[in-house]
Formats: C-alpha cells, sequence, structure tokens
C-alpha cells in the first residue's frame, strides 16, 4: 500500500518559493514565516537547479518510531490519510524525529522548539495548489494519482 504523498518534479521548479510562503501561511494562520514551513526549497546556484524537499510520508516512519513521548506518541498515523503527523502540543522539541529521517525532511521550529512535518493540508495540500509551475502534485496512494489542477 502507498501512502499519499507529495511527488515532486524539481525539472518544473523555478525557485520562487511560493510553496514555502502558503504552507507557512496555511500552519500559522495566515502569517508568513519560510522557515516554518513544511517543505523547503533547496537551491544549487551553479546548476541553476532547484529541489523542493517535502517528507515522502515514508513506509518505514522513522520519524514516529524515534519518537520518545509516552503513552501516547507525538507523532502519530492520522486516522484519515494513514500518515505520520506532529501533535505539536505534545512535541517535547527533543528533535529525535528530525535526526531520524534519513531524508532530512523534518524539519524544526527554533523559536517554538517543535518538529515540524508535511502533514499533506489534511489531503488537500496548499503548496500543491498554488505551484504555478506544477513542479509538485499530490498522489493519493494506492495507485490513484490525484495529480492537482
Amino acid at each position: 500500500m502507498t501512502k499519499p504523498h507529495i511527488q515532486v518534479n524539481p525539472q518544473y521548479c523555478t525557485g520562487c518559493r511560493t510553496c514555502e510562503l502558503v504552507c507557512s501561511a496555511r500552519h500559522l494562520g495566515n502569517a508568513v514565516n519560510p522557515k516554518l514551513s513544511r517543505i523547503r526549497i533547496e537551491s544549487e546556484k551553479r546548476e541553476n537547479r532547484n529541489f523542493p524537499k517535502v517528507c515522502i510520508q515514508c513506509e518505514e516512519s522513522y520519524c514516529m518510531q524515534a519518537c520518545p513521548v509516552k503513552p501516547e506518541k507525538a507523532i502519530r498515523i492520522d486516522p484519515e490519510l494513514g500518515i505520520p503527523v506532529i501533535d505539536e502540543d505534545l512535541c517535547i522539541g527533543c528533535r529525535a524525529c528530525v535526526k531520524s529521517c534519513p531524508y532530512g525532511l523534518v524539519f524544526f521550529d527554533e523559536k517554538n522548539k517543535k518538529a515540524l512535518k508535511c502533514d499533506l493540508c489534511g489531503g488537500k495540500p496548499q503548496c500543491v495548489e498554488d505551484c504555478w509551475m506544477r513542479a509538485l502534485s499530490y498522489f493519493e496512494g494506492d495507485g490513484d494519482s490525484g495529480e492537482s489542477s
């Protein structure tokens, strides 16, 4: 079974960072702070290439396995999407999940001392909807490709 995830097509990414802006606005109640986005653009200046970096919702869920919060983990499976999500109220800021992600796709909010990870905006990723170059698409999983329009 394939989990829903955001598919990245870096060849289309211009590095405009709209995805970072809309992600932060969505999660911060319309405040904008790219450092608090759950998607990040990594730019390679010499090659003039940009790489959107966002959680791939891996089957292993290393971040969730590493969470030491007991009895209820601060990272648990969303019952509707089947992906790991972070409960910021339970997160103790230990960074175990950040360190455990082999892909470097769990981020950390230094000010609030909380881990940040893509939650797919509850199944309607804002970054995908607002990516005008279509460098991002939403894959619903189980063989049903649901590229956003």
